[in-house]
C-alpha cells in the first residue's frame, strides 16, 4: 500500500470509529409519580408535590381538594409556578378529604395525580418492625417495584460497631 493510498482511506477509517462508537447513554431514572402529601399545618394544610427530572423549566400545577361527598374544586386562580407546595387556608380537617396536583403544559391540564389524604400529624411515622437481636441503622429510598412510589430499604444490624474500631460485628 502506497502513502498516498492510505491518506484516502483514513476519512472512511474515521466515519467507521464514529459510527462504532458507543453513545453516551440516556441517564436512567425512576419513573416516580408526583408523591403528593397533605399534611396539617397551623394555616390550614399543607400539600406539597414532586417537581420530576422530566419536567420542563417553568412547570405549573393546579391544586384540587376533593370533599367527603365527592365534589372535586380547584384551589388556585393561576396555575402555581416556581413552587411544588400549597397551602390549603379553607381546609377542613376531615380524614375524608383528598387532595390531587395537575401539571400544566401550555395551558393544557395533564392527567391528576393519585389522591393524598390529609395525615393527622404533620409528619408521616412509618412503623418498622426490627429483627430480633438486631438494631435498624441507615436507610436509603427508590422505587424497587416500579409503582411510581418510593420504597425505604432499612439496614439492620446485630453487634453494630463502627468500622474504625476493632471487634466482631454481626
Amino acid at each position: 500500500m502506497t502513502h498516498g493510498t492510505a491518506r484516502r482511506g483514513a476519512p472512511l477509517l474515521l466515519l467507521l470509529v464514529a459510527i462504532a462508537s458507543p453513545s453516551p447513554a440516556e441517564r436512567q431514572r425512576e419513573r416516580l409519580n408526583r408523591g403528593v402529601v397533605a399534611a396539617p399545618s397551623d394555616g390550614g394544610v399543607f400539600v406539597g408535590w414532586r417537581l420530576l427530572a422530566t419536567d420542563p423549566p417553568g412547570r405549573q400545577f393546579n391544586v384540587y381538594r376533593t370533599s367527603a361527598d365527592g365534589a372535586s374544586q380547584k384551589l388556585n386562580t393561576e396555575p402555581i409556578a416556581g413552587a411544588t407546595h400549597f397551602i390549603d387556608k379553607a381546609a377542613v380537617q376531615d380524614a375524608s378529604v383528598t387532595y390531587r396536583v395537575a401539571a400544566v403544559d401550555e395551558g393544557r391540564e395533564e392527567p391528576l395525580s393519585p389522591p393524598a389524604q390529609v395525615w393527622e400529624i404533620g409528619y408521616l411515622e412509618v412503623p418498622i418492625q426490627p429483627i430480633e437481636d438486631y438494631r435498624p441503622g441507615d436507610a436509603s429510598v427508590g422505587d424497587l417495584d416500579g409503582d411510581g412510589e418510593l420504597d425505604i430499604v432499612l439496614h439492620q444490624a446485630s453487634r453494630p460497631r463502627d468500622n474504625g474500631s476493632a471487634g466482631v460485628t454481626g
